[in-house]
């Protein structure tokens, strides 16, 4: 993918061509050119590590990409999301799958499912969670949308601490290495254990809403996890947008 002349390495993303040129301690600035050498984007900080201003510009090629045609934007992100549905594995929960075909529909037509959460009504069944300590302070649970944990984290004694506690971490891990953790650090084991059955309850609903926007971040983190090592890298960039652009327009 990359071409070297002295210390300038070239390569084509997309319809742009990106140029790192190497500076002293193998660090590099970095260009994008369209067709006709004009610089399009320039990398204005200071020179950074080889794989930084790959990320960067493969970003910025994607942006470029997003900022132009609508529907060469459009059809680029479709062609990522359709790449990412071909590879989840078929034990996948079928949320993620319509979760995936209503973030299209979303490409498309910027129409999110806000509207029909007032008619929602939410399914009062509880996910079996059948604890098991697996290490110390460290239960899990097997469901149908990955292992989930509870770890607790033991308060540390000290004649300096008053009314110390044990606090909790729960998440949970996709076998495709994504992992969903909640935001929140629980001072009681049942309030994690509620933030979980909570969580797994709405992550059967693939509606894309603000209200789900950490359902859909861990949709399109399996995605992610889900593509092969040679992918091309211009795809997980495309993820890494659509992920930045649902983070500013549906809160």
């Amino acid at each position: 993918m990359w071409h070297q002349k002295d210390k300038r390495y070239m390569a084509s993303i997309l319809i742009y061509t990106v140029v790192l040129s190497e500076q002293p301690g193998q660090k590099f600035t970095a260009h994008i050119e369209d067709q006709d050498k004009n610089v399009l984007r320039e990398w204005e900080g200071d020179p950074i590590e080889f794989e930084k201003a790959e990320r960067w510009a493969m970003f910025c090629a994607v942006d470029l990409e997003q900022l132009g045609s609508k529907d060469k934007a459009q059809k680029g992100m479709l062609q990522t999301l359709d790449l990412c549905q071909s590879f989840l594995s078929i034990n996948v929960h079928p949320s993620h799958l319509q979760r995936l075909e209503n973030i299209k529909g979303w490409v498309v037509n910027q129409i999110t499912q806000e509207p029909k959460l007032a008619q929602f009504a939410k399914s009062s069944t509880e996910h079996l969670l059948d604890w098991s300590e697996q290490e110390s302070n460290n239960y899990q649970a097997v469901t149908l949308h990955g292992k989930v944990l509870i770890i607790e984290e033991k308060a540390v004694k000290s004649p300096y601490l008053v009314n110390s506690a044990s606090r909790y971490i729960a998440q949970i891990e996709h076998s495709s290495g994504a992992i969903y953790k909640s935001s929140e650090i629980f001072m009681d084991f049942v309030d994690a254990e509620h933030w979980l059955q909570k969580t797994l309850v709405e992550l059967d609903d693939p509606r894309v809403a603000e209200y789900y926007l950490g359902n859909i971040h861990f949709t399109l983190n399996i995605s992610k996890h889900s593509l092969p090592p040679d992918i091309d890298l211009v795809h997980l960039a495309r993820l890494e947008y659509l992920e930045m652009l649902l983070d500013e327009v549906l809160p």
